[in-house]
């Protein structure tokens, strides 16, 4: 059995020295790696170059904070709604706890979690056009620490929802 084994190992290397062997061929068949005429050439790579001017920035038009300040106040909107209806809402899954799975106390809780759930949607939206507006923003060079500064407010928001409905799914979990 190993004398079988030893012949098959020997037949496997030699067949991947012969494959190896017929992809050797001669080099006037590969082109050459020497530098060519258009890279030896010195006049394309030499001159002075000048760096545009620092103060040549793009200023944020007026359309711009516009926009930013419609994400951030959907942003700002949405979250008010939220928190106002959250207390409401964890008291009355709180309530619907106690009843059985049916009850209609438990799906009114489970549908308040959705409207929640419905208000984080929209902060996070404001939030991915505020991502948007710094992205176009940093392709055209435009400043960016009033876009980031509204990001991290409704980045904020957007936190703070997202763990109160993670405090309510552990309730909810038990229902």
């Amino acid at each position: 059995m190993k004398q079988g084994n030893s012949t098959v190992l020997g037949m496997a290397t030699s067949l991947a020295a012969m494959a190896l062997v017929g992809c050797a061929g001669t080099s006037d068949q590969y082109p050459s790696l020497a530098a060519r005429d258009a890279e030896r050439e010195t006049q394309r790579t030499t001159g002075q170059f000048t760096p545009a001017d620092a103060d040549e920035t793009v200023a944020p038009s007026s359309q711009t904070f516009g926009q930013l300040r419609g994400f951030v106040e959907q942003a700002r909107s949405a979250h008010q709604e939220f928190m106002a209806s959250g207390t409401d809402t964890r008291r009355l899954i709180q309530d619907a706890q106690s009843t059985d799975s049916e009850s209609d106390l438990r799906a009114r809780a489970l549908v308040a979690v959705a409207e929640l759930s419905v208000l984080h949607g929209r902060t996070n939206i404001a939030l991915g056009d505020l991502d948007q507006m710094e992205f176009n923003a940093a392709s055209t060079f435009a400043p960016l620490d009033d876009i980031r500064a509204a990001q991290v407010l409704v980045g904020q928001m957007a936190a703070e929802q997202e763990a109160f409905l993670n405090s309510l799914d552990s309730i909810t979990r038990q229902f």
